[in-house]
């Protein structure tokens, strides 16, 4: 059974039964999969930790794979395109949907100044397919949560995490929790980095390129 873009518990709830401890219960020798935008819904869900599996962008080679079923339809690229690929891989960062949507409007192009002209457009700014489907994660947050996302995408990418909480509780929001509902939906992400002095280590901020675009053209 597979469940697919999963936000309340109701919806699993009315499937599944749940132990008095939490704990998903199913059948035996059931395989059920679910897909959701919120790790914390999953838990609260009776699905367990180790049980969870966070996506990340697709690897080198599977990036090329499908950008070149969509640009190219086939296997490999046109001869003298290679180095405008890799710029575009780099760009997309491995994000499925930027290589379909991409590829899909350089199919079968073989003008290079076009590809160089998508390229500047992609740098720049989102396309609309992009930004519609990555709205849908921001459109789902509590205003505290939208407000954050913004400030992250503007300001702190790169920067302390224990700074910019300083900062949003300074203005009044619970920026600890809020930013770990942030973390739990995948919607930033969190580096160990160190200090000048080395003396310890930090929590560093950092999103995905296309969600800061997204945050940025809001």
């Amino acid at each position: 059974v597979i469940l697919d873009d999963v936000d309340h518990q109701d919806q699993v709830d009315a499937l599944f039964p749940v132990t008095d401890k939490g704990i998903l219960t199913l059948p035996h020798s059931s395989l059920i999969l679910i897909t959701s935008r919120d790790t914390n819904f999953l838990t609260r869900s009776g699905v367990q930790k180790p049980s969870i599996y966070k996506l990340i962008g697709l690897s080198r080679e599977s990036s090329r794979e499908l950008f070149f079923s969509h640009a190219f339809c086939q296997p490999h690229p046109l001869s003298g395109f290679e180095y405008l690929v890799d710029r575009f891989l780099e760009a997309c960062s491995g994000l499925p949907l930027s290589l379909k949507v991409f590829g899909g409007i350089l199919c079968r192009n073989t003008d290079k100044s076009y590809w160089k002209k998508q390229l500047k457009k992609l740098r720049k700014t989102l396309h609309k397919d992009i930004q519609k489907s990555l709205q849908v994660s921001y459109d789902a947050l509590e205003e505290e949560e939208q407000q954050i996302f913004l400030d992250i995408a503007c300001f702190f990418i790169g920067k302390s995490r224990d700074t910019a909480i300083r900062v949003w509780d300074a203005s009044g929001w619970d920026g600890l929790f809020v930013f770990q509902s942030l973390l739990s939906k995948c919607l930033v992400e969190m580096d160990i980095g160190e200090t000048e002095s080395r003396s310890h280590n930090i929590y560093v901020i950092r999103m995905h390129d296309h969600l800061r675009d997204m945050g940025r053209d809001l």
